[in-house]
């Protein structure tokens, strides 16, 4: 009898952990500001974990090596289906950058194709889009403005950068 009573303390007070620890990831994305969740009702992806590792080949292609980087904003741009998301980034050394997502690439963005480099995502994502990123100088940072109909600009932040175009499959 004793040890189905020890049994169950232990097992209540492990659940007791679990729960806890789920609370604090998803009061921690709130404080940070940062929601999956897009506007539109749509979600960017199931955990940060997985938005990491839908970026991960965009971040590794911008500074040529793997990196390690917490995301510290999600912004999102005016769109009535699926997602268009602005995700602020910052390295141990404190440098910071950003990435744009969005799950579709519409008519309606405008960028210069003359500065541009096209990568593809070799394995299967669980959610398909598009991301862009700036890579050279320090300075070099993806920049989007959204107009009242509907079109959105990407530029690079600086002169000397070159913007890439990752398509998630």
């Amino acid at each position: 009898m004793k040890k189905i009573v020890i049994s169950a303390i232990i097992l209540i007070a492990f659940s007791g952990i679990i729960i806890i620890s789920c609370n604090k990831t998803s009061d921690d994305m709130q404080a940070k500001g940062l929601s999956l969740l897009a506007p539109s009702g749509v979600k960017i992806a199931s955990s940060v974990v997985e938005l990491k590792n839908i970026l991960n080949p965009l971040v590794y292609n911008k500074f040529n090596k793997e990196i390690k980087y917490e995301i510290t904003k999600i912004e999102y741009l005016n769109s009535s289906k699926g997602f268009f998301a602005i995700i602020d980034f910052v390295m141990p050394s404190g440098e910071q950058s950003n990435v744009i997502y969005c799950n579709s690439f519409p008519n309606q963005i405008n960028y210069n194709k003359s500065k541009v480099k096209y990568l593809s995502t070799a394995k299967k994502q669980e959610q398909q889009g598009y991301s862009f990123s700036c890579s050279g100088p320090t300075c070099c940072k993806v920049h989007a403005i959204s107009h009242p109909d509907g079109t959105v600009d990407i530029d690079c932040s600086c002169d000397g950068c070159t913007m890439t175009i990752n398509i998630n499959k």
